[in-house]
Formats: structure tokens, C-alpha cells, sequence
């Protein structure tokens, strides 16, 4: 008997909740019809939340409404993304595409279509893409958009975008990542346009020579080629062009990255990213050219650095008397002379040890070796490195004293290190 009785109370419970719940509906109505500002933004709010559809006809009204105040439609408009609504998509996708409306309302109206999950609005939203005079955060919006629920059909929009020069580069970028992303064949001749014109904008220039690094298109090398060359052009989008032709390793660049190489007249940061190049495609004439620039004493420090750099990596070894020499040359910076260490590290044989134990039996200005400011630790680091990795015995002494009285830590970390070696 007592089950009998238990049943009837747990149906009544049920049905004064629903009856509560529906009451609770009613009244967030009232006070979203009649309320204050405030009261009413939370009632759209609430009413969102309790996902009861008696709210979507009075939301939808308030969406709609260009009278009411922005941040209640703008709440509406959410309210009725989270209720699901679908018969407020199109209202919602109006109120995405009308330029007339504010922006951060229709930037939600997007992102609420968006959490919707429809692709309904594609078309629409792709054809008030192409409008150059609608605010560029609202397109960017738009676009955003379109890179979750729309195909190749919105390439048309999306090209005419990148293509136009006069229009904001923070809409041109993605509009340029998905129209690649979607259709990259159909993008070349596009990009080929924007590579190759110094009047565009050089962050929309920077960013298609960025995304063809990682996607390239045969039909563009040559202009990359061209740009990467050009000394005219600007330095940030040559170096742009070097980084893709480094990363699809592009034998064709091999004559014009010797050329930039070569060209002391050429900006020196262009010339140490087009050193870069080296190691992935060697040129024939390379050892001749490295020549110059490592012996130069003219040559600017960082393009010497660099081309230590790519020495090593090509295991240039025919080089070493260069490379010794400029080790030994007390007036080159420290940083210079430090990667000429490195270098003799891995390719200098036993000619090179006599020299970096040299240094590092140089005194520092205060007389004792290793100790004080008037050497430098970059040097000693470099050079005990290298005479462990030769395993050049005779500086075994020197590599010990350093690893305990070395004022640096990280000469004695690398002194420790060799001593294992030696």
C-alpha cells in the first residue's frame, strides 16, 4: 500500500514543477514586454536558458525590432540561437547582412548562426561579402563564417575580395586563407597579382608568400623569384619571398639567392636570410662566395655570422684557413670569432685545435684567464665546445681549469661537457 501512495506524490511534484516552470515563462514574458532595460535584457537572457519555445515568437519581435535598444536585441538574437529557433534564421541572417544595422550587433547575429549549426545563410552572407564600403570588422566576421559552412561556390566572392587592392587588409588576409584553403588552383593567377605589385599592401603581400610556404603553387615561383631579387622591393617581403623559397627548396632560386648574397649594397637582413637558402640547394660556386663574406673584414658582423652558420651545415671543410684565421684575429667581434669556432667545431680537423686553445689561453684584460669582464664567454663557450668535439687533447689542462674557475656558467657547463670528450 504504501507504494500507492508514493506514485500519486512523486506525479504531483512533476506537475506543480511544469506548472512552476510555466508560470516562470510567463513572467519573464511580462518583464521582457514591460520591464526596464536591464529587467528585460535579463529576462531575454533567462528566457534563452530555460530553452522553452512559448519564448521564440516574443524574441524574434524583439530581434527584428530596430526601435528597441541594441544590446536587448542583441540578447534576443542569442536567445533564439540557444532555443535553436529555425524560423529565425533568416530574420537572424537579415540582420547579419544589413549594413545599416551596428556592427557588434551583426557580429553577433553571425556568431549566433554560427552556434546554430546552419549553412542556410551561405549565400547571402557570401554576396554581402563583396560590399568594400561594409565595416571590415562585420566582413571578417563574415568570413569567418563561411570558413566553417561554405564550399567552393563562395570562391567568386571571396576572390573578388583579395583581388581588390583598396580594401582593408584585415578582410583581404582571411579572405585570402580561405579562398586558398577552398580552391588553391584557382588562386594562383590571383596571388601571382599581389606577389608581384609593390603598391599592395605589404601584410596581405607577406601573408600570401606565408600560407604558399606551407601550400605552394608551381604558377607562382617565378614571381617569388623576381620579388626575392628585386633590391627595389620592400626588405620585410623579400625576406617573405626567401622564407618560401627555403621551405620548397626551389632550385630555380639558386642564381639569384648567389646574386643577393654577393650584393654588399643589398639590406644585411635579406642577405643573412638568403644565406639560409644554402643548405637546402648548395650552389656550385658556393665556397668562393662564402670566401668573401667570412674573410671580409668590411663585410657587416651578422652577414659573417650567417654564413659561418651555413658553412657548417654544409660541412664546408675548404675553408678551414679562412675560418682559422678569422679566429685568431684579435680585432673581429667576439660573436665573428665565436662562429668561426662553432664551425672549426665540426669541420676543422687537427690544424684547428692549436688555434682555439690559443684563445683560450689568451689573459682577459685583468690578467687571468677566464675570470672577469674582459673576455668573452660567447668565445670561451664556443671555443671549449669545439676542442672537445675535436677531441684535441693538448687543451685537456686549460678545458679543466675553465670548467671550475670559469666566472660563466655556461663555460663551465660547456667545459664540463668536453672534458667527457677529451
Amino acid at each position: 500500500m504504501k507504494y500507492f501512495r508514493v506514485v500519486p506524490a512523486v506525479l504531483l511534484a512533476a506537475l506543480l514543477g511544469q506548472t512552476a516552470a510555466g508560470d516562470q515563462v510567463k513572467d519573464l514574458l511580462f518583464d521582457l514586454q514591460v520591464g526596464k532595460k536591464d529587467v528585460r535584457i535579463s529576462a531575454a537572457r533567462s528566457l534563452g536558458n530555460l530553452h522553452d519555445r512559448r519564448a521564440v515568437p516574443a524574441l524574434l519581435e524583439l530581434a527584428e525590432n530596430r526601435a528597441e535598444n541594441k544590446d536587448l536585441r542583441r540578447e534576443a538574437a542569442i536567445a533564439l540561437g540557444k532555443l535553436e529557433a529555425k524560423e529565425a534564421v533568416g530574420p537572424i541572417t537579415l540582420l547579419a547582412v544589413n549594413p545599416d544595422e551596428k556592427a557588434d550587433l551583426r557580429i553577433t547575429a553571425i556568431e549566433v548562426l554560427a552556434r546554430m549549426e546552419t549553412a542556410e545563410p551561405v549565400g547571402r552572407i557570401a554576396a554581402a561579402l563583396e560590399n568594400p564600403k561594409d565595416k571590415d570588422q562585420v566582413r571578417a566576421a563574415m568570413i569567418g563564417y563561411l570558413g566553417r559552412f561554405a564550399g567552393r561556390g563562395v570562391f567568386p566572392s571571396l576572390k573578388l575580395v583579395l583581388e581588390n587592392q583598396k580594401d582593408d587588409w584585415k578582410v583581404r588576409i582571411p579572405a585570402l586563407e580561405l579562398a586558398h584553403r577552398l580552391n588553391p588552383g584557382a588562386t594562383s593567377a590571383a596571388l601571382n597579382h599581389v606577389i608581384l605589385n609593390r603598391a599592395d599592401d605589404r601584410r596581405v603581400r607577406i601573408r600570401a608568400l606565408e600560407i604558399l610556404s606551407s601550400a605552394p603553387v608551381p604558377e607562382v615561383t617565378a614571381a617569388v623569384i623576381d620579388v626575392a631579387g628585386d633590391i627595389k622591393d620592400r626588405d620585410d617581403v623579400r625576406r617573405a619571398a626567401i622564407g618560401y623559397l627555403i621551405e620548397t627548396k626551389e632550385k630555380q632560386a639558386r642564381e639569384t639567392m648567389v646574386n643577393v648574397v654577393d650584393n654588399r649594397k643589398d639590406d644585411w637582413e635579406v642577405r643573412v636570410k638568403a644565406l639560409l637558402y644554402f643548405p637546402v640547394r648548395p650552389p656550385r660556386q658556393w665556397p668562393e662566395v662564402l670566401s668573401g663574406l667570412i674573410s671580409d673584414k668590411k663585410e657587416k658582423d651578422a652577414v659573417r655570422i650567417a654564413a659561418f652558420g651555413a658553412l657548417t651545415a654544409l660541412k664546408g671543410n675548404a675553408l678551414r684557413e679562412q675560418a682559422i684565421a678569422v679566429l685568431r684575429d684579435g680585432n673581429a667581434a667576439a660573436d665573428v670569432r665565436a662562429a668561426a669556432a662553432e664551425f672549426l667545431g665540426e669541420c676543422g680537423g687537427d690544424e684547428a685545435g692549436p688555434a682555439l686553445q690559443e684563445v683560450l689561453t689568451t689573459p682577459t684584460k685583468k690578467g687571468i684567464l677566464g675570470i672577469g669582464g674582459g673576455g668573452s664567454a660567447r668565445l670561451r663557450e664556443a671555443c671549449v665546445t669545439a676542442v672537445g668535439k675535436l677531441r684535441y687533447r693538448p687543451a685537456k689542462e686549460v678545458v679543466d681549469f675553465l670548467s671550475r674557475r670559469d666566472d660563466d656558467v655556461n663555460v663551465r657547463r660547456a667545459a664540463r661537457e668536453a672534458l667527457e670528450r677529451l
